[in-house]
């Protein structure tokens, strides 16, 4: 039976391990300690442990979490599911899956545009045009690009 307890975060221990990833693209697969990681998300991944991405200890600074979800993408995710990962599985191990992670009536609207499918490329999540917060828009950079 697939484990069902417990979140992980996405690539516990990478920074521990002396392991420095700037992007997925940078992701060296040679080298043992990534290979190790890559092995152990994708064992969590295969026994259906919930993995969220998001923490005050993660690692990427915050506001760099795309390049979180690049990561879990290259380690075995589908861009689907790292998107989950950080809304309403991240909602749902913080316990307010009845207020946050996902876009209805009622839940808070923390939200972010893009100009391209992030489904097809993860990299446009690290570029958003606009970003509510509580449905309030907190970043407009919509000028910016044409």
């Amino acid at each position: 039976a697939p484990a069902t307890g417990g979140a992980v975060p996405p690539l516990p221990g990478r920074e521990r391990a002396g392991v420095r990833v700037d992007a997925a693209e940078s992701v060296d697969l040679s080298n043992p300690k990534i290979a190790r990681l890559r092995e152990m998300f994708q064992r969590a991944l295969q026994s259906g442990v919930t993995i969220a991405c998001g923490s005050d200890a993660g690692p990427y600074p915050h506001g760099e979490n795309a390049r979180e979800l690049e990561l879990m993408v290259a380690f075995g995710m589908t861009p689907q599911q790292a998107i989950m990962s950080a809304t309403a599985t991240a909602a749902k191990v913080l316990h307010r899956e009845n207020d946050l992670g996902k876009l209805d009536a009622g839940y808070t609207a923390d939200l972010i545009a893009v100009r391209q499918n992030p489904l097809e490329d993860l990299k446009t999540l690290r570029q958003p045009v606009l970003v509510l917060k509580s449905g309030t828009l907190a970043v407009d950079h919509q000028s910016a690009h044409p």
